[in-house]
This record gives C-alpha cells, sequence and structure tokens, in this order.
C-alpha cells in the first residue's frame, strides 16, 4: 500500500479517523482545494482552502503524513457555518465527474471525520500554521466581506 496519510480529530472521543494513501490523500487534498477555490468567499473559508493547499504540498514533499482537525483556524462564534462549508467541500468534491472511485470513498470517510468535530474542541485565538508559506490572499473587502 506504500505510505500512509491519517486525518484524525484529536481529542473527540470516539471519533472517527481516516487513514489513506498518501497518493489517494493528495487527489483527496486536490480535489477539495479545486471545490474550495469556486466556492470560497469569506477571509477564513479562502484562508482554510490556501491552508488545505499548504498540507496537500506536505504531504507531497514528505513534510507531514497527517492532518488533525483541532489544526484548522476554527472560530468558537462560527464553528457551525465553517463545518458546514467544509463538509460541503467534501459533498461538492464527491459529486465531481472523477475517474478514480477512490477519491469518492476517501472523501467520504474524510467528511465522516469533519463531521464528527465538535464545537467544544475548538479554541480562542486558533491561528492558521504554514508549512509551506503563508499565502498573499485579497483584502477581506475584495472578497465578500467579513462573514466566517
Amino acid at each position: 500500500m506504500g505510505p500512509l496519510f491519517t486525518l484524525s480529530n484529536f481529542g473527540a472521543d470516539g471519533a472517527p479517523s481516516a487513514t489513506l494513501a498518501t497518493a489517494l490523500a493528495v487527489r483527496v487534498l486536490d480535489a477539495l482545494v479545486v471545490v474550495g477555490r469556486a466556492r470560497a468567499v469569506s477571509r477564513w473559508e479562502l484562508e482554510l482552502v490556501a491552508w488545505l493547499d499548504d498540507r496537500r504540498w506536505a504531504v507531497v514533499n514528505g513534510v507531514r503524513a497527517e492532518l488533525d482537525l483541532i489544526e484548522v483556524a476554527w472560530t468558537p462564534d462560527h464553528f457551525a457555518d465553517q463545518q458546514q462549508f467544509l463538509l460541503g467541500l467534501c459533498d461538492a468534491a464527491a459529486a465531481r465527474p472523477i475517474d478514480d472511485p477512490g477519491v469518492h470513498g476517501a472523501l467520504t470517510r474524510v467528511r465522516g471525520v469533519v463531521a464528527a468535530h465538535r464545537r467544544s474542541q475548538v479554541a480562542y485565538g486558533r491561528r492558521w500554521r504554514w508549512l509551506c508559506r503563508r499565502p498573499e490572499l485579497p483584502p477581506v473587502a475584495a472578497v465578500g466581506g467579513s462573514k466566517p
């Protein structure tokens, strides 16, 4: 099977995790980033998509072989909307015509991990941690306001 990648939900009792072949994880992250670039409007959404792309880079280059949802810069006040955005990315990516049934199954597993994440696990003041480089994003007013 080769090297493995794990998406986890640290701290959530009994929460699911998804362990994928690294090559499959890269294709899943590719699908999420492609859909996310088309859908992201708010600053947080743009940053999430850039962060997923940063994590994809880290997986491809052997820097990281895991991703934990606790690392996402969720905000407690907007958690429900943010979680719905990421779940929507999983759904939209799975709905795209992809000649790779493994990606569809993996996106379903990733969606389950995201759905299991709870607001109680979100810490105030969490910042994005970039492994490659912090992306240059347009000003908030240029991307549709300050919606979460």
